[in-house]
């Protein structure tokens, strides 16, 4: 290669670099310039604090003044015209109607705890809102009930901290002073001895010895005869009485035992007195021994987990002190965290002071000692992990639902009820929560989303019968709670054809006015329930639907001494000893029969005087013309006038000799056809009819003739 080299120490400086791009004060091309090639960051800041409201970054005598973001201005609140100028004015990444500060405050949930600003008292804390709990010690008031840390208890073992077992437990009281928990300092008390076997000290139920056992119950060792395996190893105390008489030199962990495997755990695992490696102790005392993969167990400064770059929080010197500091087998500036130019402290590739030189140039890792979070991390969508676990994923200064990507779209309706938050769904998760919503139910939820809860609610003012629907209280809703209708309360009706009696009005909401109520003292009635106690609603002729009257209920059941004919009464039950007037009861009895000495006679025929004497004669439950034998029962076969009863029924009222033949009955021309047609018992006697043959005659009707 051409050129003489201006640095032979540094390999990043010779002749055949293209560009002196790199602001260090060195002339990195060998061309004598320094840093002339070197390109200003305009890419910092976002929003109106991005370019071209930005401070490029600078290189003077090679150090770099980096690029600096414009300074943000307010956005918001809603109405402002900050909210609709198309512009990212404050420099959160949010714009007009998407930023928080441009929405109604009392619709957005900032930390995501269910609380808007409107309900609690700080909307940035996901731990504060109304009901929380206040229990922690940190001076915020995560109840927001106005006192922070209302709901401390003071830890009854010195917040937390081990002091002693058994009778070596010394207690004591911490104490929460303006966010600030102070507790005393711990010194359990000295151990006392427990055992051996049989000693009192196995029987008082008390860990005498504070080994975390007690008497020859949990049990304790001390206490106990024969053979003892606490960690069932297989090994115990070495008590004839075990498996193994061997004794383990450590019976609380399974691990150590007589012939256990060697570990590097810094325990004499197989009990033979020794350690177990030359390696097995940390000899620098740095937590991780030899054996544990210390690189250098001579030196604090390298183990395994240390860190070797001073940006990544390890010691200022770390990057030129010639140590592998976290035993990576890289050391100094050969490792990633140690680059100058480009320190990656978690090895995603992205620099925490974002470089150019970085795999991803130009980014910076907001969380630098995590490799799962940098600028090329996901946050989202709506309902991932990323979007509740408080950190900021992607590095856009955004955490959860704060960022955008884990907000909703305004093409996801939640809950199916036709609205998304876009459409001013004031709850998506509610499919009866939407604009236009039916909102009279008294829940305490908006179901119509115009910011009033229960606004379309509807009194109940039906409650109550007469003056008691008059005089009541209708319901009412408060605070999502409803209370139903009341109905007034009853007055006293029972002034008969006076006062509240006369004065149209239902005084004791029963259903009944004036003297339609039974408490009035009715004499109508069409129920049992409309007269008054005692009485009963008497009906006359089975007519249970008709209009009776009020008659007292006898103490004893009444025969009334006339003719009845049994009946089912208008309670269901049939009567015919005689009239029983009882509760229920609301029948006079019709008809006349033998119920108290009388015969049934005949009833008819129609113009007889008993089809009109008011009676049932024949005792068969229908009176004068009303009774089939009282009726018309026309039979007239020839249809000549005459029927065989004869009677009123008929055209002519005598009685009809022969029903079959229209040329025969009472009155007829007698003519020569060997037939009585006049009906008087003789045939042919009229003059001019030849003399009868009475040999072909059956004169006496009885089925024989003469010859």
């Amino acid at each position: 290669m051409s050129g003489a080299d201006c640095d032979d120490n540094n390999a990043a400086r010779n002749p055949g670099i293209l560009l002196d791009s790199t602001c260090d004060g060195f002339s990195d091309d060998c061309d004598g310039p320094i840093d002339e090639d070197y390109v200003p960051d305009t890419s910092c800041g976002t929003g109106e604090c991005g370019f071209p409201n930005i401070t490029p970054s600078s290189c003077v005598a090679g150090i770099e003044t980096l690029c600096q973001p414009g300074s943000p201005l307010s956005e918001g609140p809603l109405g402002d015209p900050t909210c609709a100028d198309g512009l990212d004015n404050d420099c959160d990444g949010l714009v007009d109607s998407t930023d928080t500060d441009c929405q109604d405050p009392c619709t957005v949930d900032d930390d995501g705890d269910g609380f808007t600003i409107c309900d609690e008292c700080d909307d940035n804390d996901p731990n504060s809102y109304p009901g929380g709990d206040d229990a922690n010690c940190n001076g915020i008031d995560e109840n927001c009930d106005g006192t922070p840390d209302d709901g401390y208890i003071p830890p009854q073992t010195f917040c937390g901290v081990f002091c002693g077992v058994g009778a070596c437990y010394v207690a004591d009281t911490c104490q929460c002073v303006n966010g600030i928990e102070t507790c005393p300092d711990c010194t359990p008390l000295p151990p006392g001895t427990e055992g051996p076997a049989g000693d009192p000290s196995c029987f008082d139920g008390i860990d005498n010895d504070c080994d975390g056992l007690v008497d020859d119950i949990d049990p304790d060792p001390d206490c106990l005869s024969g053979c003892v395996d606490i960690d069932n190893d297989g090994y115990g105390n070495g008590d004839p009485g075990c498996p193994i008489t061997l004794v383990d030199c450590d019976d609380t962990d399974p691990k150590v035992f007589p012939g256990a495997t060697k570990i590097c755990d810094g325990k004499d695992n197989n009990c033979d007195g020794k350690r177990d490696f030359t390696t097995d102790v940390d000899q620098d005392n740095d937590g991780v021994p030899w054996c544990g993969k210390d690189c250098d167990d001579n030196d604090p400064d390298a183990y395994p987990g240390n860190i070797e770059s001073a940006f990544c929080g390890g010691s200022p010197v770390s990057c030129s002190d010639g140590i592998d500091n976290d035993c990576d087998n890289t050391v100094d500036l050969n490792d990633a965290s140690c680059n100058l130019s480009c320190p990656d402290c978690d090895g995603d590739g992205y620099g925490v002071i974002g470089d150019m030189s970085c795999q991803f140039p130009g980014q910076v890792d907001c969380d630098d000692s995590n490799a799962t979070i940098n600028p090329g991390a996901s946050e989202g969508p709506e309902g991932d992990p990323t979007c509740g676990d408080t950190l900021d994923n992607d590095c856009d200064g955004l955490a959860d639902v704060s960022d955008t990507e884990c907000q909703v779209t305004c093409t996801v309706d939640s809950d199916g009820d036709g609205f998304t938050v876009c459409d001013n769904d004031c709850d998506d998760t509610d499919p009866n929560a939407f604009p236009g919503g039916d909102d009279a139910n008294c829940d305490g939820i908006d179901n119509n989303c115009d910011g009033t809860p229960d606004d379309g609610y509807v009194i109940d003012a039906t409650c109550g019968t007469g003056e008691c629907f008059t005089n009541n209280t209708p319901s009412n809703c408060n605070g999502g709670v409803e209370t139903g209708c009341q109905p007034g309360f009853p007055m006293a009706e029972d002034t008969p054809d006076v006062g509240v009696c006369v004065d149209g009005l239902d005084n004791d909401c029963d259903g009944f006015t004036d003297a339609a109520d039974p408490s009035c003292g009715n004499t109508t009635c069409t129920t049992d329930a409309q007269c008054q106690s005692g009485k009963y609603c008497k009906k006359p002729n089975g007519n249970c639907a008709g209009q009776g009257t009020c008659q007292t209920i006898p103490s004893e059941p009444t025969c009334i001494p006339v003719w009845y004919n049994p009946v089912c009464g208008c309670d269901g039950n049939t009567y015919g000893d005689c009239e029983i007037t009882a509760t229920g009861v609301n029948i006079d009895y019709f008809g006349e029969c033998n119920l108290c000495g009388f015969t049934p006679q005949p009833e008819g025929p129609l113009g007889d005087p008993t089809c009109s004497d008011t009676l049932d004669n024949d005792c068969n439950g229908f009176t004068d013309t009303n009774d089939p034998a009282c009726q018309c029962a026309v039979i007239d076969i020839d249809g000549d006038g005459y029927c065989p009863q004869g009677g009123a029924c008929c055209t002519f009222p005598e009685p009809d000799c022969d029903d079959n033949l229209p040329t025969k009955f009472p009155g007829n021309t007698e003519i020569c056809d060997g037939i009585d047609n006049d009906c008087d018992g003789l045939i042919d006697n009229d003059v001019g009819c030849p003399p009868l043959d009475i040999s072909h005659y059956d004169v006496w009707a009885d089925g024989n003739c003469i010859n």
